[in-house]
């Protein structure tokens, strides 16, 4: 029997004020969202959208913030700022992946089709030094994803 491991604190009240590390990966990691050169991200249509969306939580949701954002092939990252009277990260995040797959399935024509994997992957973000890290990391993502993808 398949079981799937809890993603999230199991104490934590993920509608406390607070930073957070998102990274949400699409289905089968199918490398949908453009393409990485060298050390930059080249968005395709799909992945203009994701980022649109991405952008538009702030408008959607009161108390939200997006702080940094990298959309890559086949994932995104971003760190959301949970203000007063914000939602629960989970229906923030729920609502980016339903929002950016209903266009992405009606611009492909795929009406239905299931883009992103379940859940995501969160990091309760600690500090300032915690959140340096963070942008490290995402600022460096690309050049990484070349290391990773470059043949021999």
């Amino acid at each position: 029997m398949n079981t799937r491991s809890l993603l999230r604190l199991p104490e934590y009240d993920y509608s406390r004020t607070g930073m957070y590390f998102v990274t949400i990966c699409l289905r089968e990691r199918m490398p949908l969202f453009g393409l990485v050169e060298g050390d930059t991200m080249q968005l395709s249509r799909f992945g203009d959208i994701v980022a649109a969306e991405i952008q538009n939580l702030e408008n959607r949701f009161v108390g939200v913030r997006i702080d940094l954002s990298m959309v890559m092939p086949d994932h995104a990252h971003l760190v959301v700022a949970l203000g007063e009277q914000a939602q629960r990260l989970g229906i923030v995040i729920g609502s980016l992946k339903a929002a950016s797959a209903r266009e992405i399935n009606r611009v492909r024509g795929t009406t239905g089709a299931h883009l992103w994997q379940r859940g995501y992957y969160d990091h309760v973000i600690r500090d300032d030094a915690d959140l340096d890290r963070v942008h490290s990391y995402i600022a460096t993502n690309p050049l990484r994803w070349t290391l990773r993808h470059s043949t021999p």
